[in-house]
Order: C-alpha cells, then sequence, then structure tokens
C-alpha cells in the first residue's frame, strides 16, 4: 500500500511535497454537517456575504491544496467532516477531511494528518465571522465536576457565595478569578468536537446549563457550550494550570481549620490565630465571624478573633463585633470588643470588668443603638 503523510502542528505545516502555493484562490467553499458557505474574493479582499474576513483560519491548511496526494486509502467514514472546495479561474480543487480518523482525500487517494492541528479546520463560518469573545451567565448556584463527581459547588446568598462544602476553606481570589473568565473570556479559536477526546476535563453548571471545559494545550483549555458541538479555545483560563483541588484552597487552609474547630483545646485555636497574624481573606473573614457570633464558643479564643479584626476595621467588621456583645457574658471579653469598637465610634462606652450588670446592659443596648442609626 502506497502511504502518503502530512503532518500539521499548531501554526507549522510538514508536507511530503512543498510546490508553491501559486495564486491565491478566487472562492473557498465549505461544506460540514454545520454549515455550507463561501469565502469569495473580490478586489483583493475576501468576503462572506458583505461581512470582510481574512484566511486566517484556514492559512496553515492551504499547502493541502498543492500538495499531490498518492496514498490509497484506508476505510473511511460515510462522509467527510468537512468538504473544501478551492476555485480560481477554471481550475477547481477539492479536499475531503475525515478529522476522527485524521484522513485527507482528493476524491481517489489519501494521506495521513497527524498533529492537535487538524482539529482547528473550519467546520463553519464562526470560524471566520465568529465573535472574539464569549460569556457564560452565573446562576445562583455554580457547580463543578470532573469525573461526574462533584469537585466544588457554591451558592449565591445575596451577594456572597458560600461553598456548599463548609470544611473546605475556599481560596476566594481564586474563585473570583474563576467567575470573571467565565463570564468573559476571549475566544481564540475554535476545534472539532474530536480535539477533545481523552484529554482532562471537567464540567461547569450553572443557570440549568453544562459546560464541558477540555485541556486540549499546554495551560489552554477549550470549551464545549450546550449549544454547540464543536469547542472553543479561549486563553483567558491559563490560571487553570491542571485544575487540582489545590487551585480551590485558601492557603491558610491548615490554621483556619484548627481555628474552626471548637473540639481544639484553646490554646491551640489561639495559636492558629497568630499563625494568621495580618494575613486576611473571605476564607479567614467568614471564620471569624462565625466565631464571634458563637455563643457557645470559647471567650478567650474569641478575644483573639476579636484582636485581628481590629486590623482589618472594616464596617462589616465593626457590625460583627456589635452583634458579638449579644453572643457572650463574659465581662473580659466584653470590655475587649466595646475597647476595638471605640476606633469606629470615640463616644461609645468601653465596659469596664468592675461594672454591673445594668451598666453593661446599658452599654450594650447604646452600641447596638449606635449601629442602628449611624
Amino acid at each position: 500500500m502506497k502511504v502518503s503523510h502530512i503532518f500539521l502542528a499548531v501554526g507549522f505545516v510538514f508536507l511530503f511535497s512543498s510546490p508553491s502555493l501559486g495564486a491565491p484562490m478566487d472562492e473557498w467553499r465549505f461544506r460540514s454537517k454545520y454549515d455550507n458557505f463561501k469565502v469569495v474574493r473580490k478586489d483583493g479582499q475576501y468576503f462572506i456575504g458583505s461581512s470582510s474576513v481574512t484566511l486566517d483560519p484556514i492559512k496553515d491548511f492551504l499547502p493541502f491544496f498543492t500538495a499531490g496526494i498518492e496514498g490509497d486509502c484506508p476505510d473511511l467514514p460515510g462522509k467527510p467532516d468537512v468538504v473544501i472546495t478551492g476555485k480560481r479561474g477554471d481550475t477547481t480543487v477539492e479536499r475531503r477531511f475525515y478529522l476522527t480518523v485524521k484522513q485527507v482525500q482528493d476524491g481517489k487517494h489519501c494521506a495521513d494528518m497527524a498533529g492537535e492541528g487538524i482539529y482547528f479546520l473550519p467546520l463553519h463560518r464562526s470560524w471566520f465571522v465568529g465573535p472574539a469573545s464569549s460569556g457564560i451567565a452565573i446562576g445562583s448556584t455554580l457547580k463543578v465536576t470532573k469525573e461526574e463527581t462533584v469537585f466544588v459547588e457554591f451558592k449565591k446568598k445575596g451577594d456572597q457565595w458560600l461553598n456548599q462544602d463548609s470544611a473546605f476553606f475556599t481560596d476566594w481570589i481564586f474563585f473570583n478569578q474563576f467567575i470573571a473568565a467565565l463570564e468573559k473570556h476571549e475566544i481564540s479559536g475554535r476545534l472539532h468536537p474530536a480535539a477533545a477526546q481523552d484529554k482532562k476535563q471537567f464540567e461547569v453548571v450553572t443557570n440549568g446549563k453544562a459546560y464541558e471545559f477540555y485541556k486540549v494545550g499546554n495551560n489552554l483549555w477549550g470549551i464545549k457550550r450546550p449549544e454547540r458541538d464543536w469547542l472553543v479555545v479561549s486563553p483567558s483560563f491559563v490560571f487553570l494550570l491542571d485544575m487540582s483541588t489545590d487551585l480551590w484552597r485558601d492557603r491558610h487552609a491548615v490554621s483556619l481549620a484548627t481555628l474552626k474547630d471548637t473540639t481544639q483545646p484553646p490554646e491551640n485555636r489561639i495559636q492558629a490565630v497568630h499563625q494568621l497574624g495580618v494575613a486576611w481573606s473571605q476564607a479567614i473573614k467568614l471564620v471569624y465571624h462565625t466565631i464571634m457570633l458563637n455563643p457557645e464558643d470559647h471567650p478567650r479564643v474569641k478575644e483573639e478573633v476579636a484582636y485581628s479584626m481590629k486590623k482589618k476595621p472594616t464596617d462589616e467588621n465593626f457590625e460583627i463585633l456589635v452583634k458579638a456583645l449579644d453572643k457572650t457574658e463574659d465581662i473580659e471579653l466584653l470590655a475587649k470588643i466595646t475597647k476595638i469598637l471605640k476606633i469606629a465610634n470615640r463616644k461609645g462606652t468601653a465596659i469596664q470588668i468592675t461594672d454591673s450588670q445594668d451598666v453593661v446592659d446599658k452599654a450594650i443596648r447604646d452600641w447596638k443603638t449606635w449601629w442602628r442609626t449611624k
């Protein structure tokens, strides 16, 4: 059997022969199960209808139409993935591409194709005139699955996202970057569905729709939308790397796990607060707030948490500290919280450890009134 070999890598073409490309074609016709359209040359410029286009989507495939094909054909699927015909004057050159079996045919003879670049062959006019960016509408829930198993899952409550696994400490900076890329991402190319075969993948489910992600290159991900068979390639997700669990986990997860665990001795939990130091993240904030609002938590742990919150004097933290006054009867803790609150309200009353219960109750009422009316 006589075999011809054509090797195509992204951006490079290797042929068994490489004659001159010759004059440009006057017309290109593309036929696939997805579309049937023409690219026509007028006054030196190419058009699809009235839209001006370039031949960039097929520039790496142009040698297929000038090199001879001499190999025998193996068993081929019933229909090619795409038939591309180039016309120049009275000359017509047609190539039939069977991407799933990596074969190109001139009608009688075949050649092998190799390389991931073959999957960039245009199947639809969107390769030429499709949008350069896209986005995914995010609903109130977001689930990521890998190998049909839930990887991470989030639910939005008001303006805040919550991880449904309370034991997992999320890196919210990474999460927000992921959300931003989903909502708006650049499209650098489009790929035949076969490009996804045997590729590492995950799935994003939101707003009642599932979006499949495939790693199609070095830190390059292809996205299959539910309304399309093909993939769009986007460099906007380069930060996903290998999509490991570590990317989603806050770097202080070990300390946070110790701090949140109320079965741990108070000294261990206080040491975890010290290990966190001045660090701040949404994961840290959520743990701190949970501790301060838990009436059963240890007052000495709460003291350390309150001091750490003092280093981040935001309205949100002050609101939690005011609410925390109702969550403890420990006079030392109440004294330290009100002392911190005076940063926001110098006229407020700082509780003293020698104060009577009536004085303490009035001070707490005053702080709550101040916050409610500020």
